[in-house]
């Protein structure tokens, strides 16, 4: 070794006792196979030399007492015989010498406990370069060294000077460099790949600062920056305004080789995908692997039509995954632009660490398969298959790993062609190992088993070297809680038991003792563990054993099961036990423990089929996808009870406990699986067990529909019709959701509309059902015309038409009399059909006094309305007009009832002074007229007396966001005194008239009540929306601080507030959220389709609107808060023209202000003056007095 390394660098050999030093320093460090990564001192020791548990040595024996439990001999001197080079033996080898002679190899396992640190050694050439050494591990003593051959002049002697550290000649000259330079590595097959490994850091980082310390971990973490950078996984940009970005982390490990030396250094970057947020940094998260059943079934397959299977991975796998969520991530640690600090990376694709990772790889991998002509299994989606001219490729995929495999191996290269141009792959060849399972493919058949990983936990619990057992349990084994048993360790116990659960994906024959152990993970006792231990020693014993699937065998389905009852002495509870096989292949199996107690043996066989027939039914879909077709499964059991209630399921004792359910198509499934012979205890898969999960095949045949796809599509819930035009629509409405599912029977029409019936509507459908002759089924058109006989009858119709005849307006205000007209119109269609019949109807109903006024020629029915709504509001603002001046010109009675003096102020401008005394401050313009005010008389549509309806579509429409896993909340209505009560029936009438409320049969429901308007006295009708909020995902946009807002006041003498006429009902809900704003009351429940007073999202949504609005005016002369705004000026004639822009803005939306709350110079609870922002004098005392 010494020679070789001399003649590799071309070093003369007057540095043999250099290189020999250097030689023995790397041989006492590694090895030629792995050992779990130890050292030769902790193989031989138990520990490292760095490590403060030492352990006794004895001397006369030269051994560890393994014990712990050990006397120490302080007598004895500390000291370990010390070793020196005493020359070289006949071949070459050198030769280690203790003290009293004795004569050892140099083998690594035979070097000293306690090896001496590294001294290190420099010299020169001929040329008188310096020349580095590598530091050595022998002895700090005077090392000999013979002279080389002739040719050499001489003999060279070097003292080796000792030192504590090893000394590093490599240290980076720059930390951060370049993270787009290119990371080399040496080939693994030549000579200076064994130099680079010997020189790789060993250790793994505990921090950023750590690995930047060594340039072996620089480059790695270069090199992870250079596969974000060739990927395109983000832009360095500016993070939105208030977006707190995720945060990164620098992830460290070392790869080893197949002889246990650190071959790579892995740093790898990861997200702190726990900052992140669901619904704003990712939807949904998870991601189809392939069950190890499909694995099993894979290789099976694979097995008996002869080829072979292939492996590849996807490197750099989550960064070839593009995310649809805007998600942005911090600068990594250590790698922080000095140019541009504050600045985030946006992601165009998946990082690790982000919650969507995997869902994104495997979106990826499955579009760019099925683009490549590839089908998608209809069972396992995480199976893909090709077939060209008669060949055929398979595709399994896990999460990264990817096998494949085919019968023509040209279509296996060009697959694996293909993927390598899309992705950069590792291609593995033939499969050997996947999931942790060894896979030896060869002509007689595949062999499946878990050697390695058997070992390996035998080491790892320390069973190496314990006694083999033949079997994994004893037959006269009793387990039990045995809670007077000695506890033991639950780290341990667990640890155990989890690395036996993984070892059954080969070996079936320790699935039952394994579960029954499981059973007591929460407290572990001695009892416990000795039985863990007897399948470790049962292991020692087996550990080769495996799954063989056979090549060229026939590929049928068939099952096995059974059970036992009331085996378990200690709950009575049973346990069962079923297997599956493709062929001879066995390719599932398990081992399950009831959670009840069962009556009778024949319900647990019972049970047990059923388990066993849908393990079988879920093969038969995936075989399917394979091109394997299967007619009769057969089911074999060894209970003639079961096969006997299987074939004739008649009622007696046995079996009456046991939920039968009627099969849909008893002679299609009997047909497609009928029963072997008795004398092989073997049954068929009888109809009863199908329907046992009949559901679950329903729901994989494509050609069948449940309720559960109609349910999907949210159908409306009908209850009752307080007007009968309800029920039409509801009739509509299902049958727009029945042509979405273009199979349904018209049986399964009528069965499924009959669902959506509750309350009085469900009380009838079950008296119209209960009269049906014995064994119909009644169609659709059946329920139809059933449905529209009971809630559309002739008299009911005949009834609306004559109210429609004789509506006239009455008491009604126009806008209510329109609204009654319209609803009232559809019953009578054919009497008013054209536009202008419309109009003449409508304006034959009016009052006479208004009438005059609007004369009898109006070319349009819309025309007609809004000259009818205008007059109208001018014959209220005349007479107004005249109840003021007649009272203007009655004296008061009495100095109590005097009018108290107003502050006059100009009728649309106001020039705020000095603010009045506080009993002074009040409303100034509550009896000024529209008419009067310049500016505000020309925008009178703006000031309406009420708001005209449902207000139009805009683009900010209010939703209602839900925390997911939720369900309706569902409140009774609170208690209300009497007046409360016939004043709620006002209310709801006002808003049903309006339109901004509805009759309600959705499952959530807030309790209503009243709240006190601040304003005009009187009572707000509002919703305790408390329940709802609390499960509503909170929108984080911030309200601007009031203070804020009237920092863009500074310099402006002319003010005009204007204040929106119940802002919130401006706002329509969103359609799918309009059932979650449902309220219950006395007279029944309703649902908002205008956005409430007292949800939690409002204020923000309103803000949105607002801000959308004024957008171009904001902080130039307009101040908004929620919905009040405000226009300041310098100057009169600027603030007119700026007034003409506010209300020109109100115009186009369609936004209403209320007139008499815009005159009042106190502005969120502010007075305004040229001096500056005051609080308003009342609101201090109300705090002041506060108690």
């Amino acid at each position: 070794m010494a020679q070789t390394m001399l003649d590799e660098h071309r070093t003369p050999r007057r540095f043999w006792a250099e290189a020999v030093n250097t030689a023995y320093y790397i041989a006492n460090r590694i090895f030629l196979r792995a050992f779990l990564g130890k050292t030769s001192y902790e193989l031989r020791f138990g520990y490292a030399s760095s490590s403060r548990a030492f352990r006794v040595w004895i001397l006369e024996a030269k051994q560890v007492v393994e014990t712990c439990k050990v006397s120490f001999d302080e007598t004895m001197p500390c000291t370990i015989p010390a070793f020196e080079l005493s020359g070289d033996d006949e071949e070459g080898t050198p030769i280690f010498e203790d003290e009293e002679g004795v004569v050892d190899d140099g083998d690594a396992g035979a070097t000293a406990p306690a090896a001496a640190p590294a001294p290190s050694a420099t010299s020169s050439d001929d040329d008188g370069e310096p020349l580095p050494m590598a530091s050595s591990s022998l002895p700090r003593q005077q090392a000999h060294a013979e002279a080389g051959p002739a040719e050499d002049a001489g003999e060279v002697t070097s003292e080796i000077v000792p030192s504590r550290q090893v000394q590093r000649d490599h240290r980076p000259h720059r930390m951060i460099g370049d993270i787009h330079q290119r990371v080399t590595r040496p080939s693994v097959n030549s000579l200076a790949f064994f130099s680079h490994s010997a020189y790789v850091a060993t250790f793994e980082p505990r921090d950023v600062s750590h690995a930047l310390s060594d340039p072996n971990w620089v480059n790695a973490m270069h090199e992870e920056l250079e596969n974000v950078e060739r990927n395109h996984v983000w832009d360095l940009v500016e993070p939105p305004p208030n977006y707190r970005p995720i945060g990164t982390k620098w992830v460290f490990k070392n790869k080893h080789g197949e002889n246990g030396m650190v071959v790579r250094n892995k740093a790898r970057l990861v997200a702190q995908g726990f900052c992140q947020k669901e619904g704003i940094d990712y939807e949904e998260t998870f991601a189809p692997i392939a069950r190890l059943e499909a694995i099993r079934i894979l290789l099976a397959f694979a097995a008996s039509k002869g080829f072979k299977l292939q492996q590849m991975n996807v490197k750099s796998a989550f960064l070839n995954g593009f995310i649809e969520e805007e998600v942005y991530v911090r600068q990594p640690p250590g790698f922080e632009s000095t140019r541009f600090p504050d600045r985030a990376y946006k992601l165009r694709k998946a990082l690790y660490g982000l919650k969507q990772a995997p869902r994104a790889l495997y979106a990826r991998l499955k579009s760019f398969l099925l683009k490549s002509g590839f089908v998608m299994g209809s069972v396992d989606k995480t199976l893909f298959l090709l077939s060209r001219g008669g060949d055929t490729l398979i595709v399994q995929i896990y999460v990264d790993d990817i096998i494949f495999g085919g019968s023509s191996h040209a279509l296996v290269s060009s697959f694996a062609e293909q993927m390598s141009r899309e992705f950069e792959m590792s291609l593995m060849g033939e499969l050997q190992f996947f999931l942790g399972l060894q896979i030896k493919e060869g002509p007689e058949g595949t062999f499946v088993h878990q050697a390695k990983y058997t070992r390996d936990i035998l080491k790892k619990f320390e069973m190496g070297d314990s006694k083999p057992m033949t079997t994994p349990m004893s037959t006269n084994t009793a387990l039990d809680a045995d809670e007077d048993g000695e506890a033991v360790d639950q780290k341990e116990f667990r640890g155990m038991i989890g690395s036996l659960l993984y070892l059954t994906a080969t070996r079936p024959d320790i699935q039952f003792v394994v579960c029954l152990c499981a059973r007591y993970l929460a407290s572990p006792r001695t009892s416990h563990r000795q039985a863990v231990k007897r399948i470790f020693r049962y292991l020692k014993l087996t550990p080769e054993l495996g799954l063989w699937y056979s090549s060229g065998s026939s590929l049928f389905l068939r099952g096995f099961s059974d059970a036992d009852h009331a085996a378990c002495w200690i709950d009575r509870k049973s346990t069962s036990g079923t297997s599956q096989l493709l062929g001879t292949s066995l390719v599932s199996w398990s081992s399950r423990k009831r959670a009840s107690v069962s009556l009778s043996t024949t319900e647990v066989e019972y049970i047990a089929a059923a388990s066993c027939c849908s393990q079988l039914l879920w093969m038969k879909a995936t075989l399917s996808d394979f091109g394997l077709k299967f007619g009769k499964i057969p089911l074999l059991v060894d209970s003639t009870s079961v096969i006997s209630v299987a074939k004739n399921p008649v009622l007696h004792s046995r079996t009456k406990h046991i939920d039968m359910v009627t099969p849909p198509e008893t002679s299609a499934q009997g047909a497609a699986h009928g029963a072997p012979s008795h004398s092989e205890l073997a049954t068929q898969v009888a109809q009863q067990l199908v329907n046992l999960i009949a559901q679950e095949q329903r729901r994989r045949d494509p050609q069948e529909i449940g309720y559960t796809d109609f349910a999907a599509l949210q159908p409306p819930i009908f209850t009752t019709a307080p007007d009968p035009l309800d029920a039409d629509d509801w009739l509509r409405i299902i049958e727009s959701k029945f042509s979405l599912l273009p199979r349904l029977t018209e049986q399964q029409k009528a069965r499924f509309a009959a669902q959506c019936l509750h309350g009085p509507s469900g009380a009838w459908c079950a008296s119209f059902l209960a009269v049906q002759p014995a064994g119909h089924q009644v169609t659709w058109d059946e329920f139809h015309a059933a449905f529209r006989a009971h809630y559309l009858s002739p008299s009911l119709i005949e009834l609306k038409q004559q109210e429609f005849h004789a509506l006239q307006q009455g008491n009604m205000s126009v806008l209510e009399y329109v609204q009654a007209f319209i609803r009232l119109l559809q019953y009578s269609p054919e009497d008013v059909d054209t536009d202008l019949h419309r109009a003449a109807r409508l304006l034959g109903g009016f009052d006479p006094t208004l009438l005059t006024h609007l004369g009898h020629r109006y070319d349009s029915f819309t025309e007609l309305v809004n000259v009818a709504i205008d007059m109208e509001q001018r014959l209220r603002q005349a007479h107004e007009d005249q109840q003021r001046k007649r009272l203007a010109s009655t004296p008061p009675s009495s100095p109590s009832q005097r009018p108290p003096v107003e502050h006059q102020f100009p009728p649309h401008i106001y020039y705020l002074e000095e603010p009045p005394q506080q009993e002074q401050y009040k409303a100034q313009t509550e009896a000024q007229a529209l008419a009067k005010i310049p500016v505000a008389c020309e925008y009178p549509d703006v000031f309406p007396e009420e708001l005209p309806g449902l207000p139009p579509d805009r683009d900010v429409e209010f939703r209602i966001d839900l925390v997911p896993g939720t369900a309706p909340v569902s409140k009774r209505p609170y208690r209300m005194a009497p007046d409360e009560l016939k004043e709620l029936k006002t209310q709801l009438q006002e808003q049903l008239d309006k339109g901004f409320i509805r009759p309600s049969s959705s499952p959530w429901g807030c309790p209503a009540l009243f709240v006190e308007k601040k304003d005009q006295g009187g009572k707000r009708l509002c919703v305790d929306y408390r329940p709802l909020n609390a499960i509503t995902i909170k929108n984080k946009y911030p309200l601007p601080h009031i203070d804020i807002l009237f920092d863009q006041l500074g310099g402006a003498t002319v003010f005009s507030k204007i204040d929106l006429r119940s802002g919130y009902h401006q706002i329509k809900v969103r359609e799918e959220d309009i059932p979650k704003t449902a309220f219950s009351t006395r007279y029944g429940l309703y649902e908002y389709l205008v956005m409430s007073f007292g949800l939690t999202n409002a204020p923000a949504f309103f803000m949105y609107l607002m801000n959308s609005v004024f957008m171009n005016e904001l902080d130039k002369f307009v101040v908004v808060f929620i919905d009040d705004i405000l226009v300041y000026s310098k100057n009169e004639k600027e603030h007119e023209e700026h007034l003409r822009i506010v209300l020109s803005r109100l115009r186009e939306h369609k936004l209403y202000a209320k007139f008499s709350k815009c005159a009042f110079l106190a502005f969120l609870c502010h007075i305004l003056s040229v001096k500056g922002v005051a609080v308003d004098p009342s609101k201090v005392e109300d705090v002041l007095n506060w108690k």
